[in-house]
């Protein structure tokens, strides 16, 4: 099971206002980065609704109308759960048989020409669909050490209201009565349509997770039929009092039993009131599943088979290091003049018309934009859209632009081109809340070689553009000397001595050095010596680059240590490893000191194939050291 960190880095009890809504926004969204898993499960849409702060609008496989979920608060119990509550609504469409069992009111809401409009977004600040068409609730409940986690379903079998009085509409010849007194008003098998959506959630969840549920409860206790009076306000009754239910889903680590702790036992008797002073009595369990008593399986059997979706390639279609649903992001970043933009447009260029890449570009507007950020559509402006490029302009917050650009386009790569007079740090801050939408890849300072000393002196900005950059381009190299060239090299590499500096004429530059190697599971056997390309010139750096094979299995400490005293001279390194103790083989991506790896989800590679590209590479003394590794 992944860590629940990394679905949602800033965690969730901490500010559980902030963490329970993000984290449901992470998994959809992961989720949706894959289409034919997104498929599998039953999802066609989602939606933010537009006007109100974290709330979602679905379409789900065989409903012809749309789910609502919004998040509404969260509350702390006894043995130290918290628990983050969400109104679950459906939106029925007009020619729904389930639209009789609604409430009048709530069929005249659905008639209105507007409905379709209301249900998309909130203008004005009033909501004219508040409190209609009320489902039940979507409970997710984290213990305080965020390792079990438990998705629920709380509704009643029969959303029943009786109106004592009757309910007259006006019309013009008089009023017509549209209740008879005594009669039911509305009267809606409310867990039964909240099923389809929570089934996909659980399915979405257990996927994201990689983690089948620990536990299952399905609990029942008293619900009241709902006295409605003339000024529309609810009484509960006992009369014909119906049940209602809470199905608790658990996700927990490996090995975990109910003889851990109170998180079994905690759930087991969790059932939120509702209908405050109303006495429900006690709920009892229905059915459970739990790891003493695995059988038999209740819900839907594919919650246990989700994990295997992973492995099946006839579903996971990942494009990008095994993890589609996480796109690189490249941030661009330099004082004003530098040439920031004259270097963005030979990257796109090289990945749009070389390789074939579609690229989301976001420049920033200089200045302090205020702009509220819960107004999702205010996140970016779409400038331009090209084939093979969509250009935007942030205006709003970073996430929000990146969430909705990374849904909406799907791009290959997603460049973050700073204002000039941007401080790097600031983004640099953001990135742990940014890790479930994109891969952040590297960051690339453009500097101006003739004015850099001017302008370290006057601006302070300039100096942590430099320090905080993973690859310096020094910029205009043909308008300097040999002697002030060596200078500006000589300050840069102090003031960085970690980063990569290239220096280049017009920003052109090896696209190699920023970009892995060309193929998305599969390595090219480079030939050994170096490599160059027509964006060079005669300044431009010259790549040394040569590929590894050694078959066997890596000691995963002794592999680690490699990578992390890799010399500078190394700048990017990608390729298929066999860890010894790991079942599936791993993909490293390794950037001027900084790496990943992941489980290998492709095909035609053997282990321990690996690709160097640097500068003046001792490859002796690095295959001497890989080999150190070699255990197997």
């Amino acid at each position: 099971m992944i860590t629940l960190r990394r679905l949602q880095p800033s965690g969730i009890v901490k500010d559980p206002d902030v963490g329970f809504p993000t984290l449901i926004d992470n998994i959809l969204i992961r989720t949706f980065m894959e289409p034919r898993v997104k498929e599998a499960i039953g999802w066609i849409g989602v939606a933010y609704r537009t006007g109100r702060a974290r709330e979602w609008t679905f379409r789900v496989r065989g409903k012809a109308g749309v789910y609502s979920l919004a998040y509404r608060g969260h509350r702390q119990d006894v043995h130290r759960f918290s628990h983050g509550f969400f109104t679950l609504r459906y939106f029925p469409a007009t020619d729904e048989r389930i639209l009789d069992r609604f409430g009048i009111r709530e069929n005249l809401l659905r008639l209105s020409p507007d409905f379709d409009r209301w249900v998309r977004s909130v203008t004005g600040g009033t909501d004219p669909l508040a409190e209609a068409f009320l489902t039940g609730d979507v409970i997710l409940s984290s213990d305080g050490k965020e390792r079990n986690l438990v998705l629920s379903l709380q509704a009643p079998v029969r959303w029943r209201e009786i109106r004592p009085d009757g309910l007259y509409i006006p019309r013009e010849d008089g009023s017509a009565e549209a209740v008879p007194p005594g009669g039911i008003d509305r009267d809606l098998p409310a867990f039964a349509l909240g099923w389809p959506f929570f089934d996909r959630l659980v399915l979405t969840l257990g996927y994201q997770l990689r983690r089948a549920p620990r536990f299952v409860f399905l609990k029942k206790r008293h619900w009241p039929v709902w006295t409605i009076d003339g000024r529309n306000r609810g009484v509960p009754s006992d009369d014909s009092a119906t049940r209602e239910i809470i199905l608790s889903v658990g996700y927990g680590p490996r090995g975990w039993t109910s003889a851990d702790g109170p998180s079994e036992q905690g759930i087991r008797g969790f059932f939120p009131s509702t209908v405050p002073g109303y006495a429900t009595g006690i709920p009892d369990v229905h059915w459970s599943v739990t790891p003493e008593t695995p059988r038999p399986r209740r819900g839907n059997p594919l919650w246990w088979k989700v994990l295997s979706w992973r492995d099946d390639r006839a579903l996971s279609g990942f494009r990008h290091l095994g993890i589609a649903f996480r796109p690189p992001l490249l941030i661009l970043t330099g004082f004003l003049g530098s040439g920031k933009t004259t270097l963005l447009n030979q990257i796109v260029e090289h990945l749009v018309l070389g390789r074939g890449k579609f690229i989301a570009v976001i420049q920033n507007e200089v200045g302090e934009v205020d702009v509220d950020s819960r107004l999702v559509d205010g996140a970016f402006e779409v400038t331009s859209l090209d084939e093979g490029c969509v250009c935007c302009t942030l205006l709003g917050e970073l996430r929000q632009a990146i969430r909705r650009i990374a849904t909406e386009y799907e791009p290959d790569l997603i460049i973050l081109e700073t204002t000039g007079v941007a401080d790097p740090k600031g983004i640099l801050a953001e990135l742990p809340d940014l890790e479930p939408l994109v891969r952040f890849d590297t960051l690339v300072c453009v500097v101006d070689a003739p004015n850099l000393q001017k302008t370290l002196e006057r601006y302070d900005v300039a100096r942590s553009q430099i320090e905080w950059a993973y690859v310096v381009v020094v910029n205009k190299t043909d308008l300097v000397d040999d002697a002030t060239l060596e200078k500006v090299l000589e300050t840069v590499r102090g003031m960085n001595p970690r980063a990569i500096v290239i220096p280049a004429t017009h920003a052109r530059l090896n696209p190699a050095l920023l970009f892995p190697v060309e193929g998305e599971q599969e390595l090219p056997e480079l030939p050994p010596g170096r490599i160059s390309s027509p964006l060079s010139d005669l300044r431009s750096v010259r790549i040394d680059t040569f590929t590894l094979k050694r078959p066997g299995r890596l000691n995963k400490k002794a592999f680690l240590r490699f990578l992390e005293t890799l010399p500078d001279s190394v700048y990017r390194m990608k390729g298929v490893v066999g860890i010894a103790g790991e079942k599936k083989l791993q993909l490293l991506q390794y950037v001027a000191r900084r790496f990943e790896l992941f489980d290998f989800t492709g095909k035609g590679l053997e282990p321990n194939t690996l690709v160097f590209i640097g500068r003046n590479l001792d490859e002796r003394g690095l295959r001497e050291g890989f080999e150190r590794c070699v255990v197997l």
